[in-house]
């Protein structure tokens, strides 16, 4: 059963997931993708890793939101290409101001 607070967090990570720039949704899934090639099963990362391969991979595509990541993270997880792990890493990005990040797992042996 969802709680209240699960469903107005669905119902934004969808809201925010409808409105991301399609190429960059298609682009920022080819550079995780690329990620779990290069780490392989098992290899351990947060979306600070993410951000450099988009940068180095697509730099100019952008998407209004930074938090467009959060759901497309998600997705990723639900086709079982990565997964969530229980630990956070602070963020080395400036504008992140060292926040806590989500340390994702790859789950998979081919992409």
């Amino acid at each position: 059963m969802n709680t209240t607070a699960e469903i107005a967090r669905d119902e934004a990570m969808a809201q925010v997931d409808s409105a991301a720039n399609a190429i960059w949704k298609e682009k920022h899934e080819e550079a995780v993708r690329e990620i779990c090639k290069d780490l392989g099963f098992g290899g351990e990362f947060t979306t600070d890793l993410v951000d450099e391969y988009m940068k180095r991979m697509s730099p100019d595509v952008n998407t209004h939101e930074r938090r467009a990541q959060g759901p497309a993270m998600a997705r990723y997880a639900r086709i079982g290409l990565i997964r969530s792990t229980d630990r956070y890493m602070d963020s080395e990005q400036e504008v992140c101001h060292a926040r806590p990040k989500r340390v994702w797992r790859v789950q998979t042996f081919s992409v």
